[in-house]
């Protein structure tokens, strides 16, 4: 048999452990993302762990990328030593680029792979120009976006003569395949929704035709044919009605009415009672193989028919998402996103050059009118440590998480800041908007970054620009000093968001990204939880919401001791949301706060471990089991 292993890996318990060993050891080089047209060195740290030196051969294999220069090197390597070895390569139009390495040494081996994304240039706007026949020469006024060629830009002028670019044989088949079983139809009909989906975004008409329209209708009417007095669906019309179809048929329902197709209040309901029934039954046996991926999906359609994420004795709260690109808003509020809770801005400076004001408005713009008025909170520039972008000249760190990143590098360079900051505001007339500054650790970080954004307004105010000067305005808790001064903080900012994924790594002395460690990364660390309990008191007593965003609140595992803790506001990533409001809607707050305040009272990490594994085996049996959340949540 054969393992994936890493040194200090372990396998087993008790006489049975096994602590596998490598004598030869690779461990990548490479940035977090590259962008198109980046030239750069990647490569490998080769560690030698026997006592015998010699050389070591390394081979670089890419795509995505263009290796240039050898394939191979190789380099001198003592017993117990540690080498480098680069290799040059320009990145090219591909969306991710992969690297694999292989060491050879005295008869020994090692390889790595792997796979990063790739920044292409930004689409700053598509414009349909004309529609319908021409003969000859046409010309059509352009109105160009703010700044646009104050970027590096790029115009391109296409013709589509169909309408339909290349999606008219893949739609022919959906549209024209015969329905057949409730599975069939529902296979072929839900694709069509989002085809209709499609059609409305990208304003393509011929995509939204009577024929279409006809099937998705025929389909919403043959899926409810097969619908039972009890709510329930079969695979025939009369047949043995089955859970997972009537999940399924109800999701399938659901889709259809979001893309704007009359669907049966009734038949949404009926399903709807029937899954809930099921789904709480107490004569109910679930096995763990065949129900564990139904429950998973009856949470997720429950979750989508629009309920609101309150506890079962009415404890209201906000459920949010977490967003790095503007055009994940619309699959974040099919979800049931009711704010953004963060909004990182990294991917908008991944040019060479940063952006201008202008494009920054534009896009923070369209995030907040694609919310409506649901609150958006957008965090600055959270930059260098591993994060480094183009633009960039940064002196390489030797210590790059606990050196200049985030609000330091924005202070540092300031021109870029107040562009940011005056996008913000200029974008906060069009929303709900909330500014976030990151990672501040002392009160002049913080002021400092106010008294920028005071700057910035009275920058706009002298270019007569409108504002919104009661704009929401808060900082991160990621740093230990930060959480030790809450209470002064929370006199100080509107609202605060926990970011748990640095503070846990910055409390505990531990690099998350380091395998040799990993294990000590623990959220459930009573330190951890100490801190938590502490910056939400203290923000409270003064009147402010707390927010997480990090890794933690995306876990369901942690999502009762956080509640309980009592934070105002989680934002995950997308598909956590949907079992998220699931489990909150089955829970009750008092009894989060009770497993919240006896933790808290615990004295051990690992029995705080147990105690909340097993509270949640006991609470959720089918999501959960002793060792932890089931395998379906979050890959369904």
């Amino acid at each position: 048999m054969a393992v994936a292993a890493d040194k200090g890996s372990k396998f087993g318990s008790g006489e049975g452990r096994i602590t596998v060993t490598k004598p030869l050891l690779a461990r990548a080089l490479l940035p977090r993302f590259v962008s198109t047209g980046d030239r750069l060195q990647v490569g490998v740290e080769v560690q030698n762990l026997t006592d015998e030196g010699g050389q070591a051969l390394v081979t670089a294999k890419a795509s995505g990328v263009a290796l240039k220069g050898k394939r191979k090197k190789k380099v001198a390597l003592g017993a117990g030593a540690t080498a480098r070895v680069r290799f040059p390569v320009e990145v090219g139009l591909s969306r991710k680029a992969s690297f694999t390495y292989t060491v050879e040494m005295n008869g020994h081996s090692d390889g790595v792979k792997v796979t990063i994304p790739v920044g292409r240039p930004l689409t700053v706007e598509k414009l349909t120009l004309a529609q319908g026949r021409a003969e000859g020469p046409v010309e059509v006024p352009v109105d160009w976006p703010d700044d646009l060629l104050e970027q590096e830009s790029r115009l391109e002028v296409s013709v589509d003569r169909t309408g339909m670019a290349e999606l008219g044989p893949g739609l022919k088949y959906l549209i024209e395949y015969p329905y057949g079983c409730l599975e069939q139809t529902l296979s072929r009909f839900v694709p069509l929704t989002k085809v209709e989906d499609l059609a409305r975004s990208l304003k393509l008409g011929e995509l939204r035709g009577p024929k279409l329209k006809q099937f998705i209708r025929s389909g919403v009417a043959k899926v409810i044919r097969h619908q039972h007095e009890d709510g329930h669906y079969s695979l025939w019309p009369g047949g043995t009605t089955y859970p997972h179809l009537t999940v399924y048929a109800t999701y399938g329902l659901n889709e259809a009415k979001r893309a704007g197709v009359k669907v049966d209040a009734l038949a949404l309901d009926r399903g709807a009672r029937a899954i809930r029934s099921w789904a709480t039954g107490k004569d109910r046996v679930v096995d763990s193989g065949g129900q564990a991926g139904t429950m998973a999906m009856a949470a997720y359609v429950l979750a989508e028919l629009d309920q609101p994420a309150v506890t079962k004795d009415n404890h209201r709260i906000t459920l949010s998402a977490n967003l790095d690109m503007a055009e994940e808003v619309t699959v974040a509020l099919k979800y049931g996103a009711e704010a953004v809770g963060l909004f990182r801005t990294e991917f908008l400076f991944m040019g060479r050059r940063p952006p201008s004001e202008g494009f920054q408005r534009n896009c923070y713009k369209k995030i907040l009118k694609q919310v409506g008025d649901r609150p958006v909170t957008i965090r600055t520039l959270d930059c260098g440590g591993d994060k480094r972008h183009p633009f960039l000249r940064a002196e390489p760190e030797t210590n790059p998480a606990l050196g200049l990143r985030s609000i330091r590098l924005s202070l540092r360079t300031r021109p870029i800041f107040m562009t940011q900051l005056r996008a913000l505001l200029r974008a906060s007339v069009d929303g709900r908007l909330r500014i976030l500054f990151p990672m501040i650790s002392c009160r002049q970080e913080l002021r400092e970054a106010q008294e920028a954004l005071e700057e910035a307004k009275a920058q706009l105010e002298q270019r007569g620009q409108p504002y919104n000067s009661k704009v929401k305005v808060g900082m991160m808790i990621e740093v230990p000093s930060a959480a030790f001064m809450s209470d002064t903080f929370a006199q100080q900012v509107d609202f605060f968001s926990i970011g748990t994924n640095d503070l846990i790594q910055y409390t505990l002395a531990v690099d998350r990204q380091n395998e040799q460690v990993a294990y000590l990364y623990n959220p459930l660390h009573l330190s951890i939880l100490r801190l938590l309990s502490q910056v939400i008191g203290n923000a409270h007593r003064e009147g402010i919401p707390v927010a997480m965003c990090g890794e933690m609140a995306g876990d369901p595992l942690y999502l009762n001791v956080v509640m309980g803790l009592g934070l105002d506001e989680i934002s995950m990533n997308l598909s956590a949301l949907p079992y998220a409001r699931h489990l909150v809607r089955a829970s009750k707050q008092k009894e989060a706060q009770k497993l919240a305040r006896e933790v808290l009272a615990m004295d051990d990490s690992e029995s705080i471990g147990k105690k909340v594994r097993g509270y949640m085996a006991e609470k959720f049996p089918d999501f959960f089991t002793p060792e932890g959340p089931a395998e379906i949540l979050g890959g369904l």
